[in-house]
This record gives structure tokens, C-alpha cells and sequence, in this order.
């Protein structure tokens, strides 16, 4: 975004909050809620992708991304789900 904060920058400062989470809560689930440019961040950062590949990964407003870290890499469970938004 012109004028914004550069997605390096994002990086830099959300990766180290999302360590910092995991290894303080080893045994449990953790829920992150944030807007899109965080999540894909995220998404790319776990998964060892390039920033630049950003606009390849399609994340839906109010929906569910789940990402492992209990093994030894980063696992992408469920991108962009939203099934908790159908009706019933």
C-alpha cells in the first residue's frame, strides 16, 4: 500500500509476536484474529515462501486459516475455510 508499512517491515514485526506465542504455549491451540496482509504474512513466513509471492495465496474476509507447528516444519492445515459461515 502506497505510503503504508512495506510487507518486509510487516514481517519483521509480526513473525517474532507469532514465535514468541508458540513457545510460550507448547501443549494448546492458539487463535489469532487479524486482517488479511497479517495472515498471509504469516502464511508465507511458516511455509518458507517469499514475501513477493504474497498475491498468490487468496485468504476470504471472516474466514478460518489453520496452520501445525507441532512437527518439525510448519504444516497448512486449511486455507481460507469458511464453512462456519454457511447457514444451518
Amino acid at each position: 500500500m502506497p505510503g503504508g508499512e512495506s510487507l518486509v517491515d510487516l514481517a519483521n514485526r509480526v513473525w517474532p509476536v507469532v514465535q514468541g506465542m508458540l513457545n510460550n504455549n507448547k501443549q494448546g491451540d492458539i487463535a489469532v484474529v487479524s486482517h488479511y496482509f497479517v495472515t498471509v504474512t504469516i502464511i508465507c513466513k511458516a511455509l518458507g515462501l517469499p514475501l513477493g509471492h504474497i498475491q498468490r495465496i487468496r485468504v476470504q474476509p471472516s474466514s478460518k486459516t489453520v496452520l501445525d507447528f507441532s512437527g518439525n516444519r510448519p504444516v497448512l492445515v486449511s486455507l481460507g475455510d469458511t464453512c462456519h459461515l454457511r447457514e444451518v
